[in-house]
């Protein structure tokens, strides 16, 4: 029987560029208990690989298969709803992921959908061109609706959803598909290449408008961390029976 415990990693595992008190320990006992260990995350402007790169700098042994981001997520979601030729609103890392994925970035004359992710070098022209794009048919396909995420020290910065709902006031319409959490589309997308059945995965999380609503649309086991549940080390003692 395969069993999971699936980690967001913004606010969870890390903060910014700092690692999660008692990330590395919890790790280690769910390993050692026999359950695989599993990443997501909202992130857009990354790649897999960067996700990866990046956690084994924080000294997290993990593999780019264990790891996923809305980027890629939302590359295979393309893939499967035949969406090949999209106009981008992302980073070039998101770009990366999507080409990986054989979905061609052009512009907006020629896109089939409208595609949505963080970009922290957004302007009114992206805007504009966005719009054109819809106004010629294009769908609007978001990687998450993230309304802000934590870094260091407290601080939030603002998510994608300060984008998309820029291009949906413009356009007048709504997304046609929201990739990233709390939809179910990533549990099921790492359930389905990893061979597990929900009530064999735990979520852990600290957003409950994104990770615990994915979790319960999903019906799997789920602990909110964070300043407003759990620590990481009662969320492992929870997991293991051992929590009072």
């Amino acid at each position: 029987m395969n069993k999971a415990v699936i980690f967001d990693l913004d606010g969870t595992i890390y903060y910014g560029n700092t690692l999660a008190y008692y990330a590395l320990e919890a790790i280690k006992l769910l390993e050692d208990s026999g359950y695989k260990v599993i990443f997501f995350t909202n992130n857009s402007t990354k790649t897999r690989n960067e996700i990866c790169n990046k956690l084994i700098h924080l000294n997290v042994k993990t593999e780019v298969a264990k790891v996923y981001t809305s980027s890629y997520a939302t590359g295979k979601y393309l893939k499967e709803t035949n969406l090949k030729k999209v106009f981008l609103i992302g980073t070039e890392s998101f770009a990366q992921e999507l080409s990986s994925l054989n979905i061609e970035v052009v512009d907006e004359y020629s896109c089939e959908a409208v595609v949505v992710g963080l970009d922290v070098n957004f302007t009114y022209n992206t805007i504009a061109r966005g719009l054109t794009a819809i106004r010629n048919g294009a769908k609007i396909i978001a990687s998450n609706a993230d309304a802000n995420f934590p870094i260091e020290n407290g601080v939030y910065k603002p998510g994608a959803n300060a984008i998309l709902a820029s291009l949906l006031g413009a356009s007048k319409c709504q997304a046609d598909y929201i990739v990233g959490k709390p939809n179910i589309y990533l549990l099921e997308t790492i359930c389905k290449e990893w061979n597990l059945h929900k009530d064999n995965i735990w979520v852990i999380g600290d957003m409950m408008e994104s990770d615990i609503a994915m979790a319960n649309n999903y019906e799997c086991k789920s602990i909110l961390v964070g300043k407003d549940g759990k620590t990481l080390e009662d969320a492992i003692k929870i997991i293991s029976g051992g929590y009072q």
